[in-house]
């Protein structure tokens, strides 16, 4: 599972926070697709082969 940390600017409240997090939740079956249109320049980490 992949963890990712926000940092924002204040002024935001819980819900705004929440959606955001939703939007960037992917349904494993889909996991390999949708990062095969991340440009892989500019990923700090690649992913791995097998790996989905």
């Amino acid at each position: 599972m992949t963890h990712v940390a926000i940092t924002m600017l204040p002024g935001r409240d819980d819900e705004a926070k929440k959606a955001l997090a939703m939007k960037q939740d992917i349904p494993i079956e889909e996991w390999k697709q949708s990062m095969e249109r991340i440009p892989k320049e500019i990923m700090f980490v690649q992913p791995q082969e097998g790996f989905n």
